[in-house]
């Protein structure tokens, strides 16, 4: 392909109908079953304010069934709109079931070095009384590394769940397999059924594997009439080693110099019979599956819901080769995309998704079709796959999750024109509700709080991501800890930062305290106690008690003699930023000392507390006097009193032996925004001092610190009563991209899809709103808005308890705050402050002799209420 033979196609209309008419196959699938299991799933991609369902008749056995998603065996409906992606009635509890130890299988022969397929194929038919009613049927799933699973041609699942692994130190993980349950009920019907899996080894799948292949499934169907049917993997199961599937580079995407060239997954469709997920295939040339021994342990449920799924529609078509015909609404019956030999076309959706992209294609055999997913209409493709056609139809899922804005298409070796029916976007994520809201007089912070809101969706999958795009282990938990505090004041929805903090306590148990980034231990930290009083839920502080405590002796080995954490093995992660040559993401000592002896300083506050929960006095007034001692050294090793700022750390301090991700000290003299925010936030610097240390702080410009950061300095900010004053202005650095609408990971680049960047979402639901836990799981809730210098802002705060309303308004005369606090439970409102001179209170339109000024609090009892500060 040339670019200079691109063009774009445009629709002729616009507007969201005209959205939905271009979706074509976006509003797919709902399905009825006739059986006394009937129920009705809804599947829409809507682009309209109402839904608009279509509901389709499960196809008969005999037929062949589209497999591709969005998984029908999610239990809830899903709703679609500009907004983007909610769950409507979804159920989920959490599992209390005991550890599974299933019987594994695999392709007889197929492992050892060079034996190992990229992915197998295990099926197995069976049969239900003519006329069954299938009562209940849930299905434990897992494998090593992820599969696909279907039934009756439906795919119903993937997974497993990740069972969390640290990054670079691979053989670093939880040392707990998961699986997933599955309701398998309504695909069911009397006759011969057939449960079809596949299984991915890959490299380039981005899960943990402890290196050998595996299956197993187990499954209990309860009919109305009769007992119930059993299945479970075993040597009755058929499985065949699938040769379609490679990795490589991608040799039709041109040019290709050696160090540019593009991998990815090759997959051919000549060898790969899609009937084989249908019941009665011909399997009579498979072999029998075999059974393997474990090495996976006892299995546990995963204790996160199954991922919601939808079709998201088209946006545009283009730029595309000449030889390209299409005509809008596209994808619809009718209006295929038509390449009359090689050529090319982009498909464009109007954000980055995260989630699955398929497509369903008539051409030769033989012919090459290469689809590049890429965040933006010109980035590069992280997972690239280049397909072969078998001739007729062929459907093709890429079986790994990705994140994308658009999707490129080459077509190479055509034979004969090649006709696309789709290129589909199946949107994928944890399931949510919009339950928060951020709306202010500033139109580009509200755009900010909702984009903060999508990215933070993206990523989250079967644990938190950094990104979609980049799917880092889970070893990411100053990516967490932000997450989980955009999950609290966007969705509350508490179940992933639970698993995730399991996962890595595991790692940390079974690796000595270890992990990659080594700051990001401490962190860990103290998302579990943000977790503690947000949700309320104390029983995971005492389960995860000695992990904390063995992580916290740990750090303690690092104390040198000035005091300070100055023989740490290395000081990752800091920032993404340079300070005096040195990339801070590991610092040398000499830079890293300060802000991680903070961190640590926190991390001991944090395990006191918990141990003070947990009635270990002796425990916590042991950290109290190392708080102590490091607070004494911080001050006299770091405080310059000729800058009026802190000092990063004092160089040769460390005397590390073969290091790793540590750089040679150097005799420097650094002071970062970095370890000064920190001093502020954890009061290691007198509170007399803290706001002129900001405003030292922020006489710098541009502040050097990147988007992940911020989370602290805004934080400090907040600590130092200087939020109204600095926090606006950085808010404005955030750049929202047209084609991705979300922001960049970092200031300078990275991906379109990171979370981390997210917390302007936080601090406008709690400082700007002002909601914060007065008390464990809001059981006392705390309202202190923070004005910014805007007019107006309003939101929702999801709880536990129940939603907080939050609305105010000022004029150059009046000041009005409108609040509604659950049942059960009972807000401490501290007004801000105002230029109005001597303001009258008014409280639920009664006049208040309540005495005014700075820091005073009044207490709401649950209900509605209105504040009104007028001047005289």
């Amino acid at each position: 392909m040339h670019s200079n033979r691109f063009h774009a196609f445009a629709p002729g209309r616009s507007g969201l109908s005209d959205r939905l008419a271009r979706g074509g196959n976006a509003m797919r699938r709902a399905r009825e079953f006739g059986s006394s299991y009937t129920r009705l799933r809804i599947c829409l991609a809507v682009f309209s304010v109402a839904l608009l369902p279509v509901a389709w008749v499960q196809a008969p056995s005999q037929e062949l069934v589209d497999p591709r998603g969005p998984v029908a065996g999610w239990v809830g409906k899903t709703l679609v709109n500009d907004q983007g992606v909610q769950a409507v009635d979804y159920r989920f509890a959490l599992s209390d079931e005991a550890p599974w130890e299933p019987q594994w299988i695999w392709v007889a022969g197929a492992q050892g070095e060079g034996k190992a397929p990229l992915a197998a194929h295990f099926r197995r038919d069976f049969v239900l009384p003519a006329g069954a009613q299938v009562t209940s049927a849930i299905a434990k799933v897992t494998a090593d590394k992820v599969y696909r699973l279907w039934v009756n041609g439906h795919l119903v699942s993937r997974g497993p769940a990740d069972p969390g692994t640290d990054e670079y130190l691979f053989t670093h993980w939880s040392h707990q397999w998961l699986y997933n349950h599955v309701d398998i009920g309504p695909y069911l019907h009397g006759g011969v059924n057939a449960i079809a899996a596949e299984v991915f080894t890959a490299n380039m799948i981005p899960s943990f594997s402890l290196g050998h292949g595996g299956f197993a499934f187990e499954a209990s169907v309860a009919l109305a009439d009769g007992p119930p049917v059993t299945l479970s993997t075993g040597p009755d199961w058929k499985a065949e080693a699938i040769q379609a599937y490679r990795e490589g580079i991608l040799a039709e995407l041109k040019p290709q110099p050696p160090a540019t060239a593009i991998r990815g997954m090759l997959y051919d469709a000549r060898l790969d019979d899609p009937a084989w997920r249908r019941p009665a295939f011909a399997d009579k040339d498979w072999a029998a599956a075999g059974k393997i021994d474990s090495i996976w342990g006892p299995v546990k449920a995963s204790q996160i819901p199954e991922a919601m799924e939808a079709v998201w529609p088209v946006e545009s078509i283009g730029p595309a080769t000449d030889n390209v015909t299409t005509t809008a609404p596209f994808f619809r019956i009718g209006h295929a995309i038509r390449i009359a030999g090689d050529g090319g076309f982009s498909v464009n959706f109007d954000r980055v998704l995260s989630g699955y992209f398929s497509m369903k294609v008539r051409g030769a055999a033989g012919t090459v079709v290469a689809l590049e997913p890429t965040e933006t209409h010109d980035g590069h493709p992280m997972r690239p796959v280049q397909l072969t056609l078998r001739g007729g139809e062929t459907i093709f899922e890429y079986p790994m999750l990705d994140s994308f804005t658009t999707i490129r298409v080459t077509v190479t070796h055509a034979t004969a024109p090649v006709e696309f029916e789709d290129v589909q976007a199946e949107f994928a994520s944890q399931p949510v509700v919009y339950r928060g809201s951020f709306v202010s007089s500033d139109p580009f912070l509200n755009r900010l709080w909702t984009t903060a809101r999508w990215q933070l969706q993206l990523c989250m999958q079967d644990h938190y991501l950094d990104s979609p795009n980049h799917q880092e282990p889970i070893g990411d938990f100053g990516d967490y800890l932000i997450e989980s505090l955009e999950n609290d004041y966007a969705f509350n929805e508490p179940w992933q930062a639970r698993q995730d903090m399991r996962k890595f306590a595991g790692i940390l148990d079974n690796a000595g305290s270890v992990n990659f980034h080594t700051s990001y231990s401490l962190l860990w930290l103290q998302m579990l106690m943000d977790y503690y009083d947000y949700s309320g839920d104390v029983s995971l502080l005492l389960e995860l008690k000695p992990t904390v405590y063995r992580l916290l002796d740990h750090f303690a080995t690092f104390k040198g003699a000035n005091g300070l954490l100055s023989e740490a093995p290395n000081y990752m992660f800091m920032d993404w930023v340079m300070v005096d040559g040195f990339q801070t993401h590991h610092p040398p000592a000499v830079i890293g000392q300060g802000y991680m002896t903070a961190f640590f300083y926190r991390a001991l506050e944090d395990g006191a507390r918990l141990a003070r929960i947990a009635g270990d006095t002796a425990r916590a007034v042991q950290y109290e006097k190392l708080r102590a001692g490091i607070h004494e050294a911080f001050e006299r090793e770091l405080w310059d009193e000729k800058t009026g700022l802190y000092r990063d750390g004092k160089p040769f301090q460390n005397h590390q032996k073969d290091p790793n991700w540590l750089p040679e000290d150097k005799d420097i003299v650094t002071h970062t925004a970095q370890v000064n925010a920190l001093a502020v936030l954890y009061d290691l610097a007198p509170a007399s001092r803290q706001k002129a240390i900001m405003d030292r702080v922020f006489s710098t410009a541009p502040l050097n610190v990147q988007p992940y950061f911020m989370h602290f300095v805004f934080a400090a900010e907040d600590h130092a009563g200087v939020f109204d004053r600095y926090a606006w202005t950085q808010m404005q650095r955030w750049h929202l991209n047209a084609e991705s609408k979300t922001f960049n990971e970092n200031w300078f680049g990275g991906d379109w899809s990171h979370a981390w960047g997210g917390t302007p979402l936080i601090q406008m639901s709690e400082r700007i709103l002002g909601v914060t836990p007065a008390a464990p799981g809001y059981a006392k809730i705390a309202i202190r808005p923070e004005l910014c210098g805007l007019q107006f802002a309003k939101g929702v705060v999801p709880t536990q308890m129940g939603d907080v309303s939050v609305a105010w308004t000022k004029s150059d005369t009046t000041f009005t705050l409108d609040v509604t606090v659950p049942e059960k439970t009972s807000a401490d409102v501290t007004l801000p402050e105002t230029e109005l001179q001597g303001p009258v209170l008014t409280i639920d339109g009664k006049k208040s002799d309540f005495p005014l000024g700075a820091g005073a609090m009044l207490s709401l009892a649950s209900g509605t209420h209105k504040l009104i500060l007028e001047a005289r």
